[in-house]
């Protein structure tokens, strides 16, 4: 009998979702630096034609998937400056929190907040 993972409860499809959309991006942006090298040590005037539409078509892609995640992930932030922490987070995980990274993360940041109030 084949072993089965079951995802932690709480991250398993979304944490799924967001590990693919990261895989899609990855090779958007593989695909892009791949036609830049391309173009740097092609004869000069060789060209297949298309290429500007579809740097054109990546590059929007990449940037509709960047802020796309970045809204998504910060939804759940209350203030702009939950959303800078959470940026903070993000930048010093070297990848985007998991929603259960998230919501600890915003827990803790909120009994600080409210404690500093006090």
């Amino acid at each position: 009998m084949d072993d089965v993972r079951i995802a932690p409860a709480g991250d398993g499809i979304h944490a799924a979702e967001e590990r693919a959309q990261d895989r899609l991006l990855e090779a958007a942006e593989a695909a892009l630096r791949l036609l830049d090298r391309i173009d740097q040590h092609a004869p000069e005037g060789l060209a297949f034609g298309g290429e500007g539409k579809v740097r054109k078509q990546l590059r929007e892609a990449i940037k509709r998937s960047r802020l796309e995640a970045d809204a998504l992930a910060w939804a759940d932030a209350e203030s702009a400056s939950e959303a800078e922490a959470l940026d903070d987070l993000r930048d010093s995980l070297g990848h985007m929190p998991t929603d259960r990274e998230r919501a600890a993360f915003l827990g803790g940041f909120r009994e600080a907040r409210a404690a500093h109030s006090r």
